[in-house]
């Protein structure tokens, strides 16, 4: 308030409070303007877009979004954090199962290995997934690091360090990750803490390129940092929560006013009779009334009393569906998934939706993070195993199942696969691969079942294996007319 204001306001408080209130909507206004006449440029003033420095890095739009807010989004925000729990769900699941094709010693150490992965001694394998996959999906990045524990016998040493980009340590006038003159990483420097009064805090642990992998989704030739998948989408979430936040606080208001007095004109100038008084609390210079549970108060002759009566907010549903619907698809999930609401979707469009969605996955699974973190992990696996004498050979393949996608309707899918293995087009193999089993695994499981069920003389329905020692079919004794034993 400057000094004219403040003279103002010994005459006419509200006169001074109305211009302040005023000013400040004003810069307000400035203050978004600037925002946005400046929210492609860069330090010198000049659009990012349009700078041609001879880096692909530099004509991209730079990120215009704190991930310290895209965290407290995914903290506070419920439909957010559901996004992102469905992205999980479907791409990690249970975890991206790996089977390696080699001898069973090999095997059976990836196995004790998969327990004994976390360098911080809390997960598992299966975990680091889910760990490294959410905060590539938040922060947009995550950078996963090889480190060593050769403390427990018969176990690969190898142990994997999950690390945000906010464990980058660009100190001492060094750069956090350098590049060699063709743009590939050379070396990575983290903190050693991530307290900054560490004793530890100042010494940055660096790491050769090979032990380091840097995951996140590149959508741009020379992109060298990631980007959120929720930066296009955090104000529509925003969104969401300021109206809502403004409409309770409307609700709130509207129930604080229970009635309004209209006082006869005998009564004006008298006391009010109605609730309890007060002697601080004045509206247009009338006392503020209070109601009481089970208060019976007499008025005036010729008051009037109008009970206020609060309107329910209509436009709130069709208001939030719109917006998540653009939050949602911007993030790569359906609105169906990412709300829970299955109001407006039949079978078709739900099974429409669901397949899309189920293509997206598949993208980032195959296209990113199988290649890009799970083959790089399962080759520092095999390095240190071979290099300690655990294994025969410096190479192995390996299978990578990853979770599979519930059925929508199990009888009809059944049927279609039945059908596409009888014309050829398919494979077991395959069908199987896509249920997120091994195909190896599964029909060993089976054979050991049929063997057991030959030996005690069972044959469960549906399946094609004899019984052994048990009754016939078609026999007279059989109890059931298909040679099954009768459930009755």
């Amino acid at each position: 308030m400057n000094a004219w204001d403040r003279m103002i306001a010994v005459f006419s408080p509200q006169q001074a409070l109305r211009n302040e209130t005023a000013r400040l909507a004003v810069d307000q206004v400035r203050s978004v303007r600037a925002r946005q006449s400046k929210r492609w440029l860069d330090n010198t003033g000049v659009a990012d877009f349009d700078v041609n420095t001879g880096r692909v890095e530099d004509a991209i739009p730079r990120a215009a979004v704190n991930r310290r807010r895209i965290r407290r989004l995914l903290a506070t925000n419920p439909y957010a954090s559901k996004v992102r729990q469905t992205l999980l769900n479907n791409l990690v699941g249970f975890g991206i199962v790996g089977t390696p094709k080699a001898p069973k010693k090999v095997i059976e150490a990836w196995k004790v290995w998969v327990k004994n992965a976390d360098w911080q001694r809390r997960l598992d394998f299966y975990g680091l997934q889910d760990l490294a996959i959410g905060t590539m999906l938040g922060d947009g990045e995550c950078f996963i690091v090889r480190r060593f524990d050769r403390s427990k016998d018969g176990v690969v040493a190898t142990r994997i360090e999950v690390l945000d980009g906010d464990m980058l340590d660009p100190g001492s006038g060094q750069q956090a990750i350098e590049y060699d003159d063709f743009g590939r990483p050379t070396k990575y420097r983290f903190k050693a803490s991530r307290n900054a009064l560490s004793s530890r805090a100042g010494k940055p642990l660096e790491f050769a390129a090979a032990d380091v992998i840097h995951l996140y989704r590149p959508d741009w030739p020379g992109q060298m940092r990631g980007r959120s998948i929720f930066e296009p989408v955090i104000k529509r979430f925003e969104d969401i929560d300021e109206y809502i936040e403004a409409d309770v606080v409307r609700k709130k208001i509207e129930s604080c006013f229970a009635a309004f007095i209209t006082p006869s004109e005998e009564s004006i100038g008298q006391e009010l009779p109605m609730g309890a008084d007060s002697d601080e609390i004045t509206i247009n210079d009338l006392e503020v009334e209070f109601f009481e549970p089970g208060m019976i108060q007499r008025l005036q002759a010729g008051d009037q009393v109008t009970f206020g009566d609060p309107k329910p907010s209509t436009a709130i549903a069709e208001f939030s569906r719109v917006v998540l619907l653009g939050a949602t698809t911007g993030a790569g999930v359906p609105y169906e998934h990412g709300t829970g609401d299955l109001s407006n979707v039949n079978y078709s469009s739900y099974r429409a939706g669901t397949l899309e969605f189920q293509r997206f996955c598949g993208r980032l699974q195959w296209l990113l993070i199988i290649p890009g973190m799970l083959e790089r992990i399962w080759d520092w696996f095999l390095e240190d195993a071979f290099q300690t004498g655990m294994i025969a050979k410096r190479f192995y393949e390996i299978g990578w199942t990853p979770p599979a996608f519930e059925s929508i309707d199990r009888l009809k899918d059944a049927k279609a696969i039945r059908e596409e293995l009888g014309m050829g087009v398919t494979s077991l193999r395959k069908e199987i691969g896509a249920r997120g089993e091994n195909f190896d695994e599964l029909v060993e499981e089976i054979a050991q079942d049929k063997v057991k069920l030959e030996q005690l003389g069972l044959q469960l329905e549906g399946t094609n294996a004899p019984a052994r020692g048990g009754p016939d079919k078609g026999s007279a004794n059989n109890e059931g007319d298909n040679g099954n034993a009768s459930g009755d």
